[in-house]
């Protein structure tokens, strides 16, 4: 028994892709991605190994959380068909309905809302999923919860970038007691209305200066510098607090996401990765062993 064991183990997988170790990592990763993995049992007829069976991972994006059976003609007036699952009297699964392709796929005709469908028997699905509501059927994707964490870090550091480009950049403003003065200008100039190229002291005009030059104003101007502030010292702190919100969304150190091992000695890490391990063995044990 247990050299068929190894021998299923060594190839389970139905497009031959490692093997029963890589199999349960891509289940995982499918739970950390989309809150859930599915795999199909199949069996090859013509298979060169003793045991016949194989898995064939499914994107949980083809099992359309919308489909009710109308989308192809087989609408449920009972209601029965809710997630893209058929459910019975008991509310167990008795049917699994997966999109033949996606909803972008190259291969649909332009302009149609014709998807194909493939039934498979609930019997034949590895629905891998972590409850956590009495009658939940679907999953959810871990970082749904830390969604506007992630989504804020990207902005903040898109606004810090254009600050810091800002501050680097120094502008002038040349202050005259007397308008009437003819205007000494730092550099080319170009007036507001480029149509009125009398340059007079009503007209607004812009500067175009660039490092090095020597500017040279008339008595009474005074040139005052403008130059914008950066974030300053808050912007460590406020990325630490999203990615630890982020780690702890993920179940996992927030040095492991972060890289970051300051503050930590080889005790404190021992104990984080004690406590981590602690995680993986209940994933181990509730989740991929009893339903995979």
């Amino acid at each position: 028994m247990q050299d068929l064991w190894d021998e299923f183990f060594e190839s389970p997988k139905l497009d031959g892709f490692g093997d029963g170790n890589t199999m349960q990592s891509v289940w995982n990763r499918d739970r950390m991605q989309s809150g859930e993995a599915i795999s199909r049992i199949v069996t090859v007829a013509n298979s060169d190994t003793r045991i016949p069976l194989r898995m064939q991972n499914i994107e949980s994006e083809y099992l359309d959380i919308n489909y009710n059976g109308s989308q192809d003609g087989n609408y449920d007036p009972e209601n029965n068909i809710r997630y893209g699952i058929t459910f019975d009297s008991n509310n167990m699964p008795t049917m699994y309905h997966f999109m033949a392709e996606r909803y972008y796929s190259s291969k649909r005709p332009l302009g149609t809302n014709n998807i194909k469908r493939v039934h498979i028997d609930a019997r034949d699905i590895c629905h891998m999923f972590e409850r956590k509501r009495s009658n939940q059927w679907r999953g959810i994707p871990v970082v749904a919860s830390i969604l506007q964490d992630v989504y804020s870090i990207t902005d903040l550091k898109d606004a810090t970038l254009a600050k810091q480009i800002a501050a680097s950049a120094i502008s002038w403003i040349i202050e005259r007691p007397n308008a009437g003065m003819p205007l000494n200008s730092p550099g080319s100039v170009l007036p507001q209305n480029k149509a009125n190229a009398d340059l007079n002291a009503k007209n607004k005009l812009f500067f175009l200066a660039t490092g090095g030059q020597v500017q040279y104003t008339n008595p009474g101007e005074k040139f005052n510098l403008v130059q914008s502030s950066d974030i300053g010292n808050n912007l460590i702190s406020l990325l630490q607090n999203n990615l630890q919100a982020i780690a702890s969304a993920y179940n996992m150190p927030y040095y492991m996401l972060t890289g970051d091992t300051s503050g930590l000695n080889f005790s404190s890490i021992r104990a984080v990765l004690l406590e981590f391990k602690d995680y993986l063995d209940y994933v181990h044990h509730f989740i991929n062993l009893p339903l995979s």
